[in-house]
């Protein structure tokens, strides 16, 4: 199997934009909220842990005032006592139910999270399991109107392999952030994770800087704005395609960042995605080519080339590479062309990232 998850087009950037609006174009009684994430986070591997600092900025575009948030924080399902552990006990499967420290994954604040400049109290309205959190407002979140919350955290994958998932120095971060819960007509959707359902979240601008150690390559959600992610230096197929002016000053200026010695810093962007996920190893090999569409004039942006970025590790070459990837992805891009091309839907210029794990590790 991969890392992490079945099959991950680590992650497809192909923005679905024209799904969020009706056909007919009435919009009367529909709304969406959106996220805006900025993260900076260091992949401390002798600790075998990610520390992370974040903040995000929340638009409540609903008609109600909201009084209260709720927030996914998914690493705590890879562990005894959580909801997924519980529901691979009723199906008689073992997984995580028995991993012990340092094996199990975790997700943990490490101060209280500060909203509007005000620290809140947190509780876990599920506990034992951890996978969602609550707290209330310090003052209503009145429609129309943003709240900034800021984030510290902890977080680590499980060495068994769902999802996310750690092995020697190949770590895989799917599930990693404070994730805010959906806001819709029925109002907070805090679901907890189990081992299915946890696609539904809100569409955003991401905005993550990643420290890791100089020899680690870099599969990210987004595009490198900023610092290497490694690609040239295992590239099989030339210099990539980094597409990193393609979002121009969208995300604002750089963060400060500390960089320790023998650290390196890496900055994605994206915008109009669901999840931000990545991964590092210091084995991944590096394929890529580029797919160039013709652009019809749109409302909005659009890009007429797309980088297909393929990372895969050394034993995976008759499956992976050799081109093969690539030209499976070139092939599913035409194909989704053809489909969507009569629906406003812009293609980003962002990555799609293969990845998959040596036969040794499987």
């Amino acid at each position: 199997m991969l890392l992490g998850a079945a099959l991950i087009p680590l992650l497809q950037q192909v923005v679905f934009q024209g799904n969020t609006t009706p056909p007919s174009g009435d919009t009367t009684g529909y709304w969406q909220q959106h996220v805006h994430y900025r993260i900076v986070a260091t992949l401390d591997e002798a600790r075998t842990r990610l520390r992370a600092d974040g903040v995000l900025i929340y638009t409540n575009n609903s008609p109600d005032t909201l009084h209260e948030m709720y927030f996914h924080q998914y690493l705590n399902a890879f562990r005894p006592g959580s909801k997924w552990s519980a529901s691979d006990a009723h199906e008689n499967r073992v997984r995580f139910q028995k991993l012990g420290d340092p094996n199990y994954g975790y997700e943990r604040f490490t101060q209280a999270p500060v909203v509007g400049g005000t620290p809140v109290l947190v509780d876990y309205p599920g506990a034992p399991d951890s996978t969602v959190v609550h707290f209330r407002l310090p003052r209503p979140l009145v429609p129309h109107d943003s709240v900034e919350i800021h984030f510290a955290w902890d977080a680590r994958p499980s060495t068994v392999l769902r999802r996310q998932g750690r092995r020697g120095r190949t770590w895989d971060f799917a599930q990693w952030f404070p994730k805010v819960a959906v806001y819709d007509r029925g109002g907070w959707e805090p679901n907890p994770f189990i081992p299915a359902g946890e696609l539904y979240g809100e569409y955003g601008l991401y905005d993550v800087t990643l420290v890791v150690r100089d020899d680690q390559i870099i599969a990210s959600t987004g595009v490198p704005v900023s610092g290497d992610p490694g690609w040239a230096r295992v590239s099989r197929t030339g210099p990539p395609y980094l597409a990193s002016n393609a979002y121009g000053d969208l995300a604002g200026p750089a963060p400060a960042v500390q960089i320790p010695e023998g650290y390196r810093a890496v900055r994605f962007v994206a915008d109009n995605v669901h999840m931000f996920a990545w991964s590092a190893s210091p084995d991944y090999i590096y394929e890529g080519a580029t797919y160039v569409r013709a652009v019809t004039p749109r409302h909005f942006r659009t890009w007429d080339t797309v980088g297909v970025n393929v990372l895969y590790k050394p034993g995976d070459d008759s499956t992976w590479g050799g081109g093969r990837a690539v030209e499976r992805t070139l092939f599913a891009l035409t194909w989704l062309e053809k489909i969507w091309d009569r629906t406003p839907i812009p293609n980003s210029p962002t990555c799609i990232v293969w990845k998959a794990v040596a036969p040794s590790s499987r």
